[in-house]
């Protein structure tokens, strides 16, 4: 039986090339628009899940009345959050991302993605270590932690440890070798940690210099840190500012704004956070959730095209129905025949989504700016 169905399968095929066709291809269209939404939603919501601390790393922004949210905060903070019996680790960092020509033996090369922090950095991204630890990699000026991939551009598969670089005007020992395990706000080619006079509020006094990253031992109690920082900015900004200008705290609040505090997630940071805090951007969830309903209406809409098109083409084999019932054949089992003709028409329309997918996703990347 099931070998008279696959010769009447292939007959109708070749007999319906143009039906058989629409058929496959529009199911093929919808499937793959859905396997493309589904691709680019995993991808957006892979950020950071890799990361066993994501739901305790915050960063702190700051809004000065109406205006944008920035990430940059003074460096007087770091006593007042060093205090906080909820706050387990801070981390101060300069601009995100810089570049810089790297030097090793002769071999010169420009790397992007260079990001100057504080030594805690490897405790809020624990990347995975090949060569040496999170603990020491960072521990001082001299000190350089690289990835995996700069490590095999100049020093083949040799454990670099103890080797020396230039960069940035400084000569570096590389006291680690990490691989980030997956997509990550922040993805840096090298970690340095130049940040001692940055870091001094007497050196560096400015109101917007640094990003601040805090790891907190409750995530539960992060709006009593929130609360304190809002004071913070009070008495250190408005009222320090205030007294140097002759005005009232009052006064000063009327003329410069009052400032507050937002205590923002890693853990949902890429999708929804206020502003582009994190060097590898942020994503646009409108466009996620978008893209997601169009690719599922596409879907619907090739299904109902193989719907109305298998009900005209049913028409045309009513008279094969009435032969195969007056040969005995049961209701039943002209029913399976159909639907087993549905099933082999859906999978070759999987099998050509699928290759569709294969071929349009390097351009499909390209568009979306993904690897």
């Amino acid at each position: 039986m099931l070998k008279n169905w696959i010769n009447i399968f292939i007959y109708q095929i070749k007999h319906s090339k143009l039906f058989t066709a629409l058929n496959i291809l529009g199911l093929s269209i919808g499937i793959s628009g859905l396997i493309f939404a589904l691709l680019y939603w995993n991808d957006e919501h892979s950020y950071n899940a890799w990361n066993p601390e994501k739901d305790k790393v915050y960063q702190v922004l700051a809004q000065l009345s109406d205006m944008p949210v920035t990430a940059n905060n003074p460096v007087r903070l770091k006593p007042h959050l060093e205090n906080d019996p909820n706050v387990e680790a801070v981390v101060y960092a300069d601009e995100w991302y810089q570049k810089d020509k790297v030097v090793y033996n002769g071999q010169k090369e420009f790397v992007d993605k260079i990001v100057n922090a504080e030594k805690d950095f490897f405790s809020l991204f624990p990347f995975e270590f090949i060569y040496g630890n999170a603990k020491s990699a960072i521990k001082d000026e001299n000190s350089i932690a690289i990835s995996e991939k700069l490590a095999e551009r100049f020093f083949g598969n040799k454990n670099p440890i103890g080797k020396q670089i230039k960069c940035l005007d400084a000569t570096f020992t590389i006291s680690g070798v990490y691989r980030i395990p997956g997509n990550s706000s922040i993805a840096p080619n090298i970690v340095i940690n130049h940040m001692k006079d940055l870091a001094d509020p007497d050196k560096n006094p400015g109101l917007f210099v640094l990003k601040v990253l805090v790891k907190l031992k409750d995530p539960s109690k992060v709006e009593s840190t929130r609360k304190m920082l809002d004071k913070v900015f009070y008495d250190e900004v408005i009222v320090r500012t205030a007294k140097q200008a002759g005005f009232t705290p009052a006064e000063m609040v009327k003329k410069m704004g009052s400032f507050k505090v937002l205590m923002e997630p890693l853990s949902s940071a890429r999708l929804h956070s206020v502003t582009d805090g994190y060097p590898e951007g942020r994503g646009n969830y409108q466009f996620l959730v978008i893209m997601a309903c169009l690719s599922v209406l596409i879907l619907i809409l090739s299904i109902v095209n193989y719907i109305n098109l298998a009900t005209a083409n049913s028409i045309k084999r009513a008279k094969e129905v009435g032969v195969r019932k007056v040969l005995g054949a049961s209701k039943k089992q002209i029913v399976w025949q159909f639907i087993f003709e549905t099933v082999l028409m859906t999978a070759f329309s999987v099998l050509l989504a699928l290759m569709i997918v294969e071929i349009a996703l390097p351009y499909y990347n390209s568009f979306l700016e993904k690897n």
